[in-house]
C-alpha cells in the first residue's frame, strides 16, 4: 500500500492499493484511470468507480468527479502511466518494445532466448503470453493495458529478471 500523496508528490493521505482502467476491476483503494476511448467513454464510468471504492480519478479537468480526489490532466493516460509505474516499481534494468506489421512475436521471442543463452534472466510479452525460461501464461491479448503491463514488469523484477521485450501493437502504444 502506498499514500497517494507519494505517488502525485502532493500531500493527499488516502492510502493507494492498485490501479483500474475498467470500473468494474475497482476495489477500495484504486485509482482508476477514466479515458476516452474508440468505443467507450471511461468518464461515464467515473461514479461507478467510485462507489467501488476508487480514492482517485485521473481524467481530463473537465470531467465530473465527486467523493474522490480528481488528479486532471489534458493528457490523462500519460499521468496514470506515470503514477502506475511509481506503484509498481522497480521494473527490470532492460525493456525493450518492438512494433511493426510483421515479426514482432518472432522478434520478441528470439530476443528473450538470446538473453537467456547469454545468462540473462529474461522474459517475453506478447502474442505468446507472457514467457519467461520456466513457464508460459497465455493472456489473449498482444499488448496489455499500462496496469497489467506495469504490474508484469514488476513482477519479473521480484523474481530477479534482468530484461523484458514486449510485444507494441499499433493499438497497444495508442
Amino acid at each position: 500500500m502506498t499514500r497517494l500523496g507519494t505517488l502525485t508528490g502532493g500531500d493527499e493521505v488516502v492510502d493507494v492499493t492498485g490501479f483500474a482502467i475498467d470500473h468494474r476491476k475497482v476495489a477500495r483503494g484504486t485509482i482508476f484511470g477514466a479515458f476516452n476511448g474508440a468505443r467507450m467513454n471511461g468518464e461515464d464510468f467515473i461514479a461507478d468507480a467510485i462507489k467501488a471504492g476508487a480514492v482517485a480519478i485521473v481524467a481530463r479537468p473537465e470531467a465530473q468527479v465527486e467523493g474522490a480526489v480528481h488528479l486532471a490532466a489534458d493528457e490523462p493516460r500519460q499521468l496514470f502511466a506515470q503514477l502506475a509505474a511509481r506503484f509498481f516499481a522497480p521494473f527490470p534494468d532492460v525493456a525493450v518494445a518492438v512494433t511493426g506489421t510483421n515479426g514482432k512475436t518472432s522478434t520478441v521471442e528470439l530476443t528473450r532466448q538470446l538473453w537467456h543463452m547469454a545468462g540473462h534472466k529474461a522474459a517475453s510479452i506478447g502474442t505468446l503470453g507472457v514467457t519467461t525460461a520456466q513457464d508460459q501464461v497465455v493472456t489473449g491479448l498482444t499488448t496489455p493495458d499500462p496496469v497489467a503491463l506495469q504490474a508484469a514488469f514488476a513482477g519479473f523484477a521480484q523474481h530477479g529478471m534482468q530484461a523484458c521485450a514486449i510485444e507494441a501493437s499499433s493499438i497497444g502504444v495508442a
